[in-house]
């Protein structure tokens, strides 16, 4: 069984009250599923296509493009100034929700906090009517289900889009609106945790950054420095080409897009052909310090 702390759960001298979990918080009134209605998302979402053609003179002065979407962040943090140009015409209004259809794996969803256009690759959502309030469906685009259902009715290879008929047949439980609001007060006040934890986070990252950049800007003028070729075997990696589908060894292989700060991004590993005989030279091995 599943651990906390380390500790199983299985072990009978730790019980679930010290442990500050309720045994019976399947019992609890929010959980209550008997009253829930399935429902397809397309019966409560609407997926909106008001346009703009000329944004400038509407008063519209910032679109949104799919790089200004953070994936796994709900917040839109950056966006382009329609006075430099755009010809994105799909308008976003306050509170509704954009949703990034290319390549559904990289979890772009975010609430739209101003007016703007946005890319065609973005589609953008709002509750149909008052069955679904609007503070919960960022949190239904973002559950695993529907974006693995995303993921899965995507088509094309090297940039893979899913479409609104199929996202539209996404069944999912609906709660009543009393409990809807109830998990919405407890998935915001879960937002704001995490939104606070990654902003701590990314100074954190930026002190970091600026200490070592300090430290190496100093290595030249440090007595016995000594350049990284010296210390260390550095190796390229292999290079695509059309005559790779036809040698005998396929092997996954990382790309620039799977590697992130301090850490990989292993949702989207291709595979490349090979020789046996080069696999040695380059599979990755662990490092040893």
């Amino acid at each position: 069984t599943s651990g906390i702390n380390g500790r199983k759960m299985s072990d009978k001298n730790i019980s679930l009250e010290k442990l500050g979990i309720n045994p019976d918080w399947a019992k609890l009134p929010l959980f209550d599923r008997s009253k829930w209605q399935r429902v397809r998302f397309g019966d409560v979402v609407e997926n909106v296509n008001e346009t703009e053609r000329d944004p400038a003179a509407a008063g519209i002065e910032r679109f949104i493009a799919m790089e200004h979407l953070e994936p796994g962040s709900l917040h839109v943090r950056t966006w382009g100034n329609v006075a430099d140009g755009t010809t994105f015409t799909r308008r976003c209004r306050p509170g509704q929700v954009l949703f990034g259809k290319r390549r559904a794996y990289q979890r772009k969803v975010a609430v739209a906090e101003f007016d703007a256009v946005v890319s065609g690759d973005i589609y953008v959502f709002a509750p149909k009517d008052e069955r679904l309030i609007p503070e919960l469906l960022p949190f239904i685009c973002m559950s695993d289900r529907f974006f693995e259902f995303a993921v899965e009715t995507s088509a094309g290879s090297l940039s893979p889009r899913t479409n609104w008929s199929h996202l539209a047949q996404f069944e999912f439980g609906l709660p009543p609106l009393a409990q809807q609001r109830r998990m919405v007060d407890i998935l915001l006040a879960a937002e704001e945790v995490a939104t606070r934890y990654q902003s701590v986070r990314r100074d954190l990252d930026e002190a970091r950054s600026a200490s070592l950049e300090g430290r190496f800007a100093q290595f030249g003028q440090i007595k016995g420095a000594r350049a990284l070729k010296e210390l260390a075997t550095i190796n390229y990696g292999l290079t695509l080409g059309g005559y790779r589908a036809a040698l005998p060894k396929e092997m996954p292989y990382l790309r620039v897009a799977n590697l992130q700060r301090d850490q990989f991004d292993l949702r989207d590993v291709k595979v490349i052909g090979c020789f046996r005989r080069r696999l040695k030279s380059f599979c990755l091995r662990m490092a040893t310090y």
